[in-house]
C-alpha cells in the first residue's frame, strides 16, 4: 500500500531522505526548564525520607487539619549556609532573610519533587541529594487554613565532586527570581546566631524560623548531617568580577545573581576557621535545646 500523502514538500530531518509525498511537522520546542523540573526531577534522597516521597494530596489527607504545605532547602558549603532575602515587593515578610523554598504544588509528582522545583525556581540550582529533615516543622495559620513547612538539608549538582573552589562554582550559577528574592548571602554558624553578617542585620521571617536554622547547624555538627567542614575547604569568591572573599550577591538584570561585595575589604579570616569539635554524647534533642537557647540569647 502506498504511503498516505499530504500537501506540501517533504521536510528532511538531519539530511535523511524522506518518504516521497510524506510531510513531517517540525519538532515542538523543548519544554521550559521549570516544566522539566516538575515532570522529571532527578535527585536521590536518604531512605529515612521515603514517607515524604508521596503526592501532596496524600500527605494532606494523612495530616489533617493541614490545608497547605511548604518546603525549604538548607544548603551548606564548607562552614557557610546560603540565605536569600525576600524582595521588597513581596506582600509578606518583605526584606526578611530565609532559606530557599516555597509551596508544594499538586502538579508536582511528590513533595520531594516540590523541593527540587522550588530550589531551582528560586536559586537556579539543581537538587542532587536530600540528606535529612531539619528540626521541627513550622506550623502556622494562613488565610486559607493551617500550613506546615518542612525543611531539608540538600546537596546541589553545581557543587561537583566537592573538590576545588566549590563555593565559586555554586555562586556563579545562582540566579534569583526578582519577584521573590533580591539578595543572597553565605553566613557562618555564628553569624546565623547573631543575625548579623557582612555589616548587615539579618531579620529572619520569624523567631521560629531562626530556631530551625540553628538546629540545622547543630544537627550537622553533632553527626546528623555530613559533618561540618569548616576552614580552608570553604573556598572564596562569587560571580564575575567579584573580589576575593565575596560571599554576597544581589539580583541583577533578568534575575542573575552577581557578586558585589567584599573584595579587598573582606573581613579578615571570614572564609577560614577551626575544626568543629564533636561530642558523640549530644543527641538531636540536645541540639534543638541549644538552638532554643541561642534564640533566647539574642
Amino acid at each position: 500500500m502506498a504511503p498516505p500523502t499530504t500537501n506540501g514538500p517533504a521536510i528532511p530531518i538531519q539530511g535523511q531522505p524522506m518518504t516521497p509525498g510524506l510531510t513531517l511537522l517540525p519538532r515542538a520546542p523543548p519544554p521550559p526548564p521549570q516544566l522539566v523540573m516538575r515532570l522529571s526531577p532527578r535527585f536521590t534522597f536518604d531512605p529515612s525520607l521515603a514517607p515524604l516521597n508521596i503526592h501532596l494530596d496524600r500527605y494532606l489527607a494523612q495530616n489533617p487539619p493541614l490545608g497547605r504545605l511548604g518546603v525549604a532547602a538548607v544548603l551548606f558549603c564548607g562552614d557557610r549556609m546560603l540565605l536569600v532575602q525576600r524582595s521588597s515587593t513581596e506582600r509578606s515578610w518583605k526584606l526578611r532573610w530565609e532559606v530557599p523554598g516555597g509551596g508544594a504544588d499538586p502538579e508536582d509528582q511528590t513533595i520531594l519533587a516540590s523541593l527540587a522545583r522550588e530550589l531551582f525556581e528560586e536559586t537556579g540550582l539543581h537538587l542532587r541529594h536530600i540528606k535529612r529533615r531539619v528540626g521541627q516543622d513550622l506550623v502556622y495559620p494562613t488565610r486559607t487554613g493551617m500550613m506546615a513547612k518542612i525543611t531539608f538539608e540538600v546537596e546541589v549538582e553545581e557543587s561537583g565532586d566537592g573538590t576545588g573552589d566549590v563555593l565559586r562554582r555554586i555562586c556563579e550559577q545562582i540566579q534569583l527570581e526578582p519577584s521573590e528574592h533580591q539578595r543572597w548571602m553565605w553566613v557562618t554558624q555564628e553569624e546565623t546566631r547573631l543575625a548579623y553578617a557582612w555589616n548587615t542585620p539579618l531579620r529572619y521571617v520569624s523567631r521560629e524560623a531562626k530556631v530551625v536554622l540553628m538546629d540545622a547547624w547543630y544537627g550537622r555538627s553533632y553527626g546528623n548531617g555530613a559533618g561540618a567542614k569548616a576552614g580552608t575547604g570553604a573556598g572564596v569568591g562569587v560571580g564575575a568580577g567579584a573580589g576575593a572573599g565575596a560571599v554576597v550577591g544581589v539580583t541583577t538584570g533578568a534575575g542573575a545573581g552577581a557578586g558585589v561585595t567584599a573584595g579587598a575589604g573582606a573581613q579578615p579570616g571570614a572564609m577560614t576557621g577551626g575544626k568543629k569539635k564533636k561530642n558523640k554524647k549530644k543527641t538531636k534533642n540536645s541540639a534543638q535545646a541549644q538552638a532554643q537557647a541561642a534564640l533566647s540569647a539574642t
